[in-house]
Protein backbone atom coordinates (compact mmCIF):
# COMPACT_ATOMS: atom_id res chain seq x y z
CA UNK A 1 0.00 0.00 0.00
CA UNK A 2 2.86 2.08 0.89
CA UNK A 3 4.46 1.56 -2.76
CA UNK A 4 0.96 1.43 -5.00
CA UNK A 5 -1.84 3.09 -2.71
CA UNK A 6 -3.80 3.37 -5.69
CA UNK A 7 -3.51 -0.25 -6.23
CA UNK A 8 -7.21 -1.39 -5.33
CA UNK A 9 -6.16 -5.31 -4.78
CA UNK A 10 -3.88 -3.84 -1.83
CA UNK A 11 -6.27 -3.16 -0.15
CA UNK A 12 -8.37 -6.33 -0.82
CA UNK A 13 -5.69 -8.75 0.70
CA UNK A 14 -5.23 -6.23 3.67
CA UNK A 15 -8.63 -6.87 3.93
CA UNK A 16 -8.65 -10.34 3.97
CA UNK A 17 -6.39 -10.68 6.53
CA UNK A 18 -8.04 -8.28 9.10
CA UNK A 19 -11.27 -10.04 8.38
CA UNK A 20 -9.15 -13.27 9.03
CA UNK A 21 -8.11 -12.00 12.25
CA UNK A 22 -11.76 -10.97 12.95
CA UNK A 23 -11.19 -7.61 12.69
CA UNK A 24 -14.26 -6.24 10.80
CA UNK A 25 -14.22 -2.45 11.24
CA UNK A 26 -10.66 -2.12 9.78
CA UNK A 27 -11.89 -4.76 7.01
CA UNK A 28 -14.42 -3.13 5.73
CA UNK A 29 -12.22 0.41 5.76
CA UNK A 30 -10.16 -1.59 3.34
CA UNK A 31 -12.77 -3.62 1.27
CA UNK A 32 -14.35 0.02 1.09
CA UNK A 33 -11.41 1.73 -0.10
CA UNK A 34 -10.55 -1.19 -2.74
CA UNK A 35 -14.29 -0.36 -3.99
CA UNK A 36 -13.44 3.38 -3.95
CA UNK A 37 -10.52 2.78 -6.22
CA UNK A 38 -12.10 0.09 -8.38
CA UNK A 39 -15.58 -0.03 -8.29
CA UNK A 40 -15.94 -3.25 -10.33
CA UNK A 41 -14.10 -5.28 -7.86
CA UNK A 42 -16.62 -8.00 -7.01
CA UNK A 43 -14.14 -9.35 -4.09
CA UNK A 44 -14.10 -6.65 -2.39
CA UNK A 45 -17.84 -6.09 -2.44
CA UNK A 46 -18.27 -9.70 -1.12
CA UNK A 47 -15.63 -9.27 1.30
CA UNK A 48 -17.40 -5.95 2.72
CA UNK A 49 -20.88 -7.81 2.89
CA UNK A 50 -19.24 -10.78 4.62
CA UNK A 51 -17.73 -7.80 7.22
CA UNK A 52 -20.78 -6.27 7.85
CA UNK A 53 -22.75 -9.32 8.20
CA UNK A 54 -20.46 -9.93 11.18
CA UNK A 55 -20.88 -6.81 12.73
CA UNK A 56 -24.62 -7.30 12.24
CA UNK A 57 -25.37 -4.52 9.55
CA UNK A 58 -27.85 -7.03 7.37
CA UNK A 59 -29.15 -4.80 5.24
CA UNK A 60 -25.86 -3.14 4.29
CA UNK A 61 -24.25 -6.99 3.92
CA UNK A 62 -27.40 -7.70 1.29
CA UNK A 63 -26.84 -4.73 -0.61
CA UNK A 64 -22.92 -5.52 -0.90
CA UNK A 65 -23.95 -9.66 -1.39
CA UNK A 66 -25.82 -8.28 -4.18
CA UNK A 67 -23.60 -5.99 -5.94
CA UNK A 68 -20.63 -9.00 -5.80
CA UNK A 69 -23.48 -11.08 -7.40
CA UNK A 70 -23.73 -8.54 -10.21
CA UNK A 71 -20.46 -7.61 -10.84
CA UNK A 72 -19.47 -11.56 -10.83
CA UNK A 73 -21.84 -14.29 -11.70
CA UNK A 74 -19.93 -16.91 -10.50
CA UNK A 75 -19.72 -15.95 -7.04
CA UNK A 76 -23.80 -16.21 -7.47
CA UNK A 77 -24.32 -19.31 -5.24
CA UNK A 78 -22.12 -18.59 -2.71
CA UNK A 79 -24.00 -14.79 -2.49
CA UNK A 80 -26.97 -16.41 -2.22
CA UNK A 81 -26.43 -18.79 0.43
CA UNK A 82 -24.96 -15.91 2.59
CA UNK A 83 -28.12 -13.86 1.80
CA UNK A 84 -30.35 -16.37 2.58
CA UNK A 85 -29.04 -17.15 5.95
CA UNK A 86 -28.95 -13.11 6.50
CA UNK A 87 -32.79 -12.58 5.80
CA UNK A 88 -33.86 -15.66 7.43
Amino acid sequence: IAISPSFAGAFYNRGVIFSSRQDSDRAMQDFSKAIELNPRYAAAYFGLGEAQAKKGDKEAAVGNLKKAKELDITRGKQCDTLIKELTA
